[in-house]
């Protein structure tokens, strides 16, 4: 069987790691294992990789840090796994540079399906070949151009902007349900709807995780209108998103957005049902007397934030 790609399987757990790495050698990938991350930077150092798949919670350094090690010093994609009993913590994932995620237990068709995603988009010579169906169309201005128009001309450093995050409700079930090929062709049309109304509000699409989206939008009501787009725009494909959104100061990080307004939206994203936009009550502040209503949802503490935070649902227009 030709060679697919070079995976690198990270996991303290030997039997997940045999399962994983029995699966993907049945595929035709070559693949490595490693049990902690002293193990994975010596693998790194003497080797090349096209993916790494990572456990979130290894014994010394732990998954986190050993990703963000890998963004820094390697151009290999990147996979969490996360524990059934975690929270999905796609904050982390966002900030560190993740390509996606897997929850445990997982279908080994569904880590298949997203490893030959991420493949297509690190390594476009590996498994699949051809045009990466998931490719940035950003805007052609960066975020840093972005961020000093909505500065007004000042230090774009820090900055006042509106924080969207969306995600597909029960993704996981969906993809293992669907299959490979499906669940690509899929993901790919989210991706095209969730673009286009993000452009179509002005925004900038900052990053993408799995079917994790997160974006920056000059002011409130325009990130609102572009999150209703998205998921009125998602009905045809008989899926369901779900958004959160706060404004505040974010950190511009290169092309990466930092700070407590990007923790708020993907946290707030994590509360709502499918096909709600749930916000802070600074967005509903900011938007008060236009045509947007709002049902209050009491307060909720947020993990790793401080609390609690008054969360709001959005109705209408």
């Amino acid at each position: 069987m030709e060679q697919a790609g070079s995976i690198l399987v990270v996991d303290d757990d030997p039997d997940i790691r045999e399962t994983i790495t029995y699966f993907l050698q049945s595929s035709g990938y070559e693949v490595h294992e490693a049990e902690d991350g002293q193990s994975c930077r010596a693998l790194v150092a003497a080797g090349s990789f096209d993916l790494a798949i990572l456990d979130l919670k290894l014994p010394g350094e732990d998954g986190i840090s050993l990703c963000r090690h890998l963004r820094e010093t390697t151009q290999m994609g990147v996979i969490i796994l996360t524990g059934s009993g975690d929270e999905i913590d796609r904050v982390v994932g966002l900030e560190v540079g993740a390509d996606d995620y897997v929850s445990k237990p997982f279908q080994p068709r569904e880590l298949l399906a997203r490893v030959r995603s991420v493949l297509r988009r690190v390594a476009p010579t590996g498994d699949g070949g051809g045009a990466d169906p998931f490719a940035e169309t950003r805007p052609a201005a960066g975020l840093q151009e972005f961020a000093g128009r909505a500065a007004q001309g000042g230090a774009p450093e820090r900055v006042l902007l509106s924080v969207l995050f969306t995600d597909i409700v029960d993704s996981t079930q969906v993809a293992t349900q669907m299959g490979d090929a499906a669940w690509t062709e899929l993901l790919a049309a989210h991706h095209d709807v969730v673009r286009k109304a993000i452009a179509a509000g002005g925004g900038l699409e900052v990053k993408t995780l799995g079917d994790g989206f997160l974006a920056a939008f000059e002011g409130p009501g325009r990130a609102l209108r572009s999150a209703r787009a998205i998921i009125e725009g998602v009905e045809d494909l008989n899926i369901q998103v779900r958004a959160g959104m706060h404004t505040g100061e974010c950190e511009i990080r290169d092309d990466d957005l930092a700070g407590i307004a990007v923790h708020l939206a993907a946290r707030i994203a994590g509360l709502a049902g499918a096909g709600e936009i749930l916000v802070t009550s600074t967005v509903r502040d900011l938007v008060l007397g236009s045509d947007f209503n709002f049902q209050d949802r009491g307060e909720s503490d947020l993990k790793g934030l401080p609390g609690p935070w008054q969360v709001f649902a959005v109705e209408g227009p």
